[in-house]
C-alpha cells in the first residue's frame, strides 16, 4: 500500500496488475472510505522497489514472480492525475531486481 499526496491510498491486488484506491470519507476516515479501481500496471510483480515521488507519481521497479520473468527489471511510473501507468527504461546497470529497497533522494542544487 502507498499513501498518496492527496490522502488516498493505493493498494496492489495480490501481486498482479490490478490496483485499488481507498478514498477516505468526508471526515477523513479510511474505515468508512470507498474503494475504486485504478488502471492496471503492465507487469505482475511482488517484492519490488516502490516510492512516492515528489510530484505525486508512483515509481515501481523490478520484482519477483513477474510475468516478465521470474525476477525482472521492468520499471513503471503511475500518474494518479491521469490514472495511467507508463513503462520506462530500467535504471542503468540493473539487470534483474528482486526484494529491492528504494529511497527517494533529495534533489541536488
Amino acid at each position: 500500500m502507498l499513501l498518496l499526496t492527496d490522502g488516498t491510498v493505493m493498494c496492489q491486488e495480490e501481486g498482479g496488475v490490478k490496483w485499488k484506491k481507498l478514498i477516505p470519507d468526508t471526515q477523513g476516515s479510511y474505515i468508512e472510505g470507498t474503494w475504486t479501481d485504478l488502471a492496471p500496471m503492465h507487469n505482475t510483480r511482488r517484492y519490488y522497489a516502490s516510492a512516492l515521488l515528489r510530484d505525486g507519481r508512483v515509481f515501481v521497479s523490478g520484482g519477483e514472480y513477474s510475468d516478465a520473468g521470474g525476477w525482472t527489471n521492468k520499471t513503471e511510473i503511475y500518474d494518479p492525475v491521469t490514472d495511467a501507468w507508463t513503462q520506462i527504461d530500467p535504471p542503468t546497470g540493473w539487470s534483474n531486481v528482486g526484494d529491492a529497497p528504494c529511497a527517494v533522494l533529495p534533489m541536488a542544487g
